[in-house]
């Protein structure tokens, strides 16, 4: 970005003027720790990005379909030809809207292995057998998994959005401190305006097109 190339242009002309910087006690390992920064921070510039959220996606989606398939074969049971079991409808989970939220999602998942344990037969009974409803949990444990590593990932995020923002903020002050040396160094010259700020000329932009000429009548 800007500041990058700011940087890179203060460098060029402070190494131009090494030696009259020097005369202010600029230093070699000064102009080390400027190249230094500039380098990390087009390196952190390149790898700065959004987490890919797509895992979580995935496991929500396959999560969601298995509950809705659950739903349906586990309201047999809960509310049988008899009536409603009241027990078994909270137990079993089909009590309520559909979980649509993240939050909704892991509560309903939360402890459903043991509150489904005693119903396992009876789930059974009406199709959806035992593999059934390992697979359900694994689907469950899955999505639990996915969304730890996207707020994993997010953390991680925000931790190097600060890192790289101090990054830059060092970068900032190494360019003032070099600029403010080099416009002392050359306030009796010319050569002065070469510690400006750096011009980055505007992306090029496509001219209207002409529209055609009407047809002569």
């Amino acid at each position: 970005g800007y500041t990058i190339a700011d940087a890179e242009h203060v460098l060029k002309a402070a190494k131009k003027y090494r030696v009259q910087l020097s005369k202010l006690n600029v230093t070699d390992a000064e102009f080390k720790k400027f190249e230094t920064l500039i380098a990390d921070a087009a390196a952190s510039a390149e790898q700065s990005g959004r987490p890919d959220s797509s895992a979580l996606e995935d496991a929500r989606l396959a999560a969601k379909n298995a509950i809705g398939e659950y739903r349906a074969i586990a309201s047999m049971v809960a509310r049988p030809m008899e009536g409603l079991d009241r027990k078994a409808e909270v137990a079993l989970g089909t009590a309520g809207a559909f979980p649509l939220t993240d939050a909704e999602v892991k509560a309903w998942f939360n402890g459903l292995q043991r509150r489904m344990k005693p119903y396992s037969a009876r789930l059974a009974a009406r199709g959806f057998v035992k593999e059934d409803q390992a697979r359900l949990l694994e689907l469950g444990a899955a999505y639990f998994k996915a969304y730890a590593a996207q707020g994993k990932e997010r953390g991680e995020a925000r931790s190097s959005k600060l890192a790289r923002n101090l990054l830059f903020t060092h970068l900032r002050e190494s360019i003032s401190y070099f600029r403010r040396g080099g416009r002392v160094v050359l306030r009796n010259s010319n050569a002065r305006a070469e510690f400006d700020r750096v011009h980055v000329p505007p992306k090029a932009t496509r001219a209207p097109a002409t529209p055609p000429a009407p047809p002569a009548k």
